[in-house]
């Protein structure tokens, strides 16, 4: 009897041992199922939609492909002027400088500088929201990041800093007094503000550029 009984103990030992183990698998199982799901939620919403992820991804290259691209042709027209067009401009007469900017700024509107600006602004904020939304991705907080510093650095310090003195400046006679105290402050603070707006697009082509091959 006690031989019998150490026996059915053992083997109930056994099986509880063995429920306890399939139970445990079945949680990690189970748990990385569920961490699965959650790192491929993105895709999974994009396939719900009729959208392949290879079609995603083809689309986020392009506008990546397309921001990268505006970044860096509005980084080299920032860079001239802040390298030598303004300096230039400072060393002839204010009045041939004043009227100079003042034509600059007219065309800027209409010209293919105006709509890749622009342009670059719009395929910036798109993907921005694009990474967030696919931020499991690799590379998408370089994605984020670079559209940031072009719209933050280069649209918002345009709209808030150089235009509302391009328009003072456009109001006053290259001819007067009042237009040659105007120049000298002008040239000076919008030069400056350009700088910023130029390692801004700078930045913003090199955070694209390396989240396009992380």
């Amino acid at each position: 009897m006690i031989i019998g009984s150490s026996s059915s103990v053992t083997q109930i030992l056994k099986e509880e041992d063995a429920t306890a183990y399939h139970s445990e698998i079945g949680a990690i199982a189970g748990a990385a199922i569920g961490e699965n799901d959650i790192l491929l939620s993105g895709d999974a919403m994009d396939v719900r939609a009729g959208w392949s992820p290879m079609k995603i991804d083809r689309l986020q290259f392009a506008l990546t492909l397309l921001s990268a691209l505006g970044c860096w042709l509005m980084a080299g027209v920032f860079f001239a002027f802040s390298i030598f067009v303004m300096k230039a401009l400072a060393r002839i007469q204010p009045e041939q400088g004043i009227a100079a900017m003042q034509s600059i700024n007219a065309a800027v509107p209409s010209s293919l500088f105006g709509m890749t600006f622009l342009v670059t602004a719009a395929a910036c904020a798109v993907l921005a929201v694009f990474s967030l939304f696919r931020w499991h991705k690799p590379g998408a907080g370089y994605l984020l990041a670079g559209s940031l510093l072009y719209l933050a650095g280069a649209i918002l310090m345009t709209m808030i800093f150089n235009v509302p003195k391009n328009n003072v400046l456009a109001s006053v006679d290259p001819a007067s007094g009042e237009g040659a105290r105007l120049w000298v402050g002008y040239v000076s603070s919008w030069t400056a503000w350009n700088h910023v707006r130029t390692a801004a697009s700078i930045a913003a082509t090199a955070s694209l550029t390396y989240g396009v091959r992380a």
